[in-house]
């Protein structure tokens, strides 16, 4: 009867768990390597990251030195951020996605082309680049954002300055976008310096199989459970050290 009730129990829990993944999940995190920790709303704290976690629209995703994350939407637009950046889990509006990079590196993959009037943005501090389908790469600091396409065509413009033109960067080029702008931006050919999008893109043309089967057998209502038990971790651990700072109040004085 115990067994029963425990039973009962977890399967309510799941099942409530899977209505509220159906309708705020927007990515899952696939594949990490190295630091990568987690930020989200719920918590207000970073946490360890895990391959399997649910991502909600606003999480932020950074990763450390010699460290990678991967992550993966329903529609298999794939997001790999190289080591020392950090990159904020993208909200629909309309029938606009918007994500942004705060800082480093990202390749970008858009598996299947997304419906007419729909279109995905990245935005860096300075830049913001707009597509349906292609595969392009990203390099954001405080000073520039870079911008490599490696497939397809990628629209970009500044954010920073107020009438900035739109330029249209096509497969095999590259434009390098300032917190100033001094005279016309025109892209030009790739360079060398974007070998790491090259390999990192040869990887995820190889790992996706692997991902969708994982994902497969990891449902939504699982990967959601992953979240919630990383974010109970965090706020157990800073309950601790409170405990711990809180002063001993002996019983004889007030």
């Amino acid at each position: 009867m115990k067994k029963l009730f425990v039973g009962l129990v977890v399967s309510l829990l799941v099942a409530g768990l899977s209505a509220q993944t159906n309708e705020s999940e927007v990515a899952t995190l696939v594949e990490l390597t190295g630091t990568v920790s987690i930020w989200s709303a719920e918590s207000g704290q970073w946490e360890k990251a895990e391959e399997g976690m649910s991502l909600l629209a606003g999480d932020k995703v950074k990763t450390g030195a010699n460290s990678s994350a991967i992550i993966m939407t329903p529609e298999e637009t794939n997001f790999s951020l190289e080591e020392n950046s950090e990159f904020v889990v993208g909200e629909k509006k309309s029938a606009v996605e918007t994500w942004y990079l705060n800082l480093g590196k990202l390749l970008v993959k858009v598996q299947k082309k997304l419906s007419a009037g729909s279109k995905l943005e990245i935005k860096t501090p300075t830049a913001v680049c707009a597509v349906r389908g292609t595969e392009f790469a990203l390099e954001s600091s405080a000073e520039d954002t870079s911008l490599a396409v490696l497939d397809g065509e990628v629209f970009t413009a500044s954010r920073v300055e107020p009438e900035a033109r739109e330029i249209v960067v096509v497969v095999n080029q590259e434009i390098v976008i300032p917190r100033k702008v001094a005279g016309i931006l025109r892209p030009v050919p790739l360079g060398v310096r974007w070998a790491w999008a090259h390999r990192r893109r040869a990887y995820i043309v190889n790992r996706l199989v692997h991902w969708r089967e994982f994902l497969k057998r990891l449902p939504p209502e699982k990967r959601i459970l992953l979240r919630r038990q990383a974010i109970r971790r965090v706020q157990r651990q800073i309950q601790r050290i409170e405990r711990r700072t809180q002063p001993i109040r002996h019983p004889h004085y007030r």
